[in-house]
Parts: C-alpha cells; structure tokens; sequence
C-alpha cells in the first residue's frame, strides 16, 4: 500500500527560523527607539498591522516584539483594548529608583571586596570618556555618554561576581523612566554624576565597602530626581480656573 503523505505540520526550516528571529528583533529595536524618542508617546495606542507595513515585515514578529516588549516594561498588554504605550507616575519612578538604589548600593559594596586592578583601570577609563563629554550639548552625545555609563555600571556588577545579580540590573535599567535620565540631567548634575563615578572608583580602591555603597545611593537618587523633573515637565498639566 503506498503511504500517504503526512499532514503533519513540518519544523521551520533553520533559514525561516533565522529570518523570523531577525525579524522579531528589526521589530523590538524599532518600536523601542521609537518610544525612547518620544515617537510613541506615553499612552498611545501601537497597531499590528500599522507597525508590519511601516517595517515591511509580517504580523507575527510584531506580535512577538509587543510580548517581549510588555515583559520589558515598555507596552501595556491591555485585552480587549490593544497595546499601548506604558505611561509612568512618579509613584512609579519612585519604586523603580529605589529599587535599583537598594541593588546597586549592594552591588557597589561587593565590588569593594572583589574587583581587581585592571579591572579598576578600566572604570577610570569610562569615567574619563564620560568626563571629556559632560559639556558637550546632551543631544549630540546622548548615545555615546549612555554607553560610557552602561559599561561602568556593567563592569562593576561584574567586579561584584554575581551574574544573578548582573541579570537582574539589566533588566531595571531598560526600564524606559531609567533610560531618559540623562536628558533630564542639568549641568551641575551631569558634572556630579560624573564625580560620582570618580568617587565610586576611588572607594574600590580604598577596598571601603560602605564608602562605595554611599556614593552608588546618592548617585541613583540624584538620577531620581532628575527623572521626576523631566516627568513632571512632560506631563501636561490641567488648566486653572
């Protein structure tokens, strides 16, 4: 008897699963840098089929990207009301900063105990970079000072020795509210943050646990503040009678 074909779905090919994975991530970095550019305002309403023919791509990264996106923090899943762009109180800053505060200040008391002399090296040379941009005009070097930052914070959570911990942080610092904190920053607060950096270097190498703890809690809470006076100046406010 001959055997008939199976009706069996088949397993993606290696090529398909590859370009549908791209696709997912074309669809994630579009929609993220459209709503850290203030493209997709807090509260707006995202579409699928609006968002694949703006990217040229199907339904289904799309949908993945807003899945991974909403764990993110980035989109509100709403059912029955579609996804939207997740707006932030300043009871919600609030949380999120304490929180890293708490971590962070952790994180920085560990690496007093651990962190070793290249590794030190290296943070003085983020901590320079950052230094040779603080004057410059936010916008032109956003990206570049961001950068800096996130490799000095990525090391010291490495100098910590904790990858759990390292995990953790990276996902706190996605956190949108997190990412526009230096386009609140004024300039005495640029220039402190970047002494900040400076101080949390020189208490590693004084292997002063508490010291750096110190340092790492009052820089997180000066971004803090800086973020609740951007959110404060976007948020409009309602008309006196």
């Amino acid at each position: 008897m001959q055997q008939q074909p199976s009706s069996a779905p088949q397993p993606k090919a290696p090529t398909a699963r590859r370009a549908t994975g791209k696709a997912v991530e074309h669809a994630y970095d579009s929609i993220k840098a459209a709503i850290l550019s203030r493209e997709f305002q807090p509260g707006s309403h995202l579409g699928e089929a609006a968002l694949a023919q703006r990217l040229g791509i199907s339904r289904t990264p799309i949908r993945e990207a807003f899945r991974r996106l909403g764990a993110e923090g980035w989109l509100e899943i709403l059912p029955d009301l579609g996804v939207r762009v997740t707006e932030w109180s300043a009871r919600d800053v609030d949380e999120v900063f304490e929180a890293r505060m708490l971590l962070e200040s952790h994180i920085a008391r560990r690496a007093a105990e651990r962190v070793t002399p290249e590794q030190i090296a290296t943070l003085r040379r983020h901590a320079e970079h950052m230094e040779s941009l603080q004057d410059e005009p936010v916008d032109a070097i956003l990206e570049e000072r961001s950068a800096a930052n996130n490799a000095f914070h990525d090391l010291l959570v490495q100098a910590a020795g904790s990858s759990r911990l390292q995990r953790i942080l990276r996902l706190m610092v996605e956190i949108p509210v997190v990412k526009w904190t230096f386009k609140g920053y004024s300039a005495e607060e640029t220039r402190r943050s970047v002494a900040h950096h400076f101080e949390i270097i020189a208490a590693l190498e004084a292997r002063d646990g508490e010291w750096a703890a110190s340092t790492m809690r009052s820089h997180i809470l000066s971004a803090r503040n800086a973020v609740l006076r951007r959110l404060a100046a976007d948020t409009p406010t309602s008309a006196e009678d």
